[in-house]
């Protein structure tokens, strides 16, 4: 059976979700109710003064939008509701509203001496149309960014190289234009950057070859201007006897 959700919204604080969860439709099959406490939803986790701190509903068939009421809950820690049938735009705000967003994982026995935070937005394979919102660049803990698969069009955001952690931009299958911004060099920890199957016109940047720790580089089926200049192909080379060997 189809889950129908008409609105994503969790706009739940401090000791109360009681009249913020009314964006959800009652013909849900999620155990979604407004009768119940929203911290024991499925999908949602909340913290010891229920704040809402995961959000994390992939391949459950979602359809609607997502309301503007989620740039309130700035709580978040995981966020994914990838492989869904969401549409719309992302509100106004968004990324501000996340810019503290982390998710957490506990690593080896001792998890308390090796808890490490890194962000993570996932909205891949729905169909999210529009730009993607300003404040990208605030998101000063982001690691991965993915979000392909939309009607998201526009170009690929400027403050992009504020992201210094940033270690993937998957963008791939959307209806992304312009240019890809020579500040990409400023990404020094990216692993993975794809932009397949989009829209760009625009010359690959000469300092791309500078991004040490890029392991995939993926930007075909786009309408990429100019030749490829032997710096270039001396570094695709390498990237992919890396790839291959790796």
């Amino acid at each position: 059976m189809m889950l129908i959700i008409v609105l994503v919204a969790i706009s739940c604080f401090v000791h109360t979700c009681q009249g913020t969860c009314n964006h959800i439709s009652t013909a849900s099959p999620l155990n979604w109710s407004l009768s119940i406490d929203c911290c024991t939803w499925e999908g949602v986790d909340c913290d010891d003064s229920g704040r809402v701190t995961n959000m994390w509903l992939p391949l459950r068939g979602l359809v609607g939008s997502i309301s503007s009421s989620i740039v309130n809950v700035n709580s978040l820690s995981r966020f994914n509701l990838s492989h869904n049938w969401l549409v719309g735009r992302l509100p106004d705000g968004f990324f501000v509203s996340l810019k503290l967003l982390q998710q957490q994982q506990l690593l080896g026995a001792n998890y308390f001496n090796y808890l490490q935070y890194f962000a993570s937005i996932q909205f891949s394979n729905n169909d999210f149309t529009g730009l993607i919102p300003q404040g990208f660049g605030r998101c000063k803990n982001m690691q991965r960014l993915r979000s392909g698969f939309n009607n998201i069009s526009g170009g690929v955001p400027r403050d992009i190289n504020r992201l210094l952690t940033l270690q993937e931009l998957y963008l791939p299958g959307n209806k992304l234009s312009g240019e890809i911004d020579k500040t990409i060099v400023n990404l020094g920890s990216i692993r993975i950057f794809a932009l397949y199957v989009n829209e760009l016109t625009c010359m690959i940047p000469q300092d791309i070859r500078k991004l040490s720790k890029l392991e995939q580089l993926q930007l075909h089926i786009n309408q990429l201007l100019g030749l490829l200049q032997v710096y270039l192909i001396n570094f695709f080379h390498n990237l992919i006897k890396s790839n291959l060997i790796n």
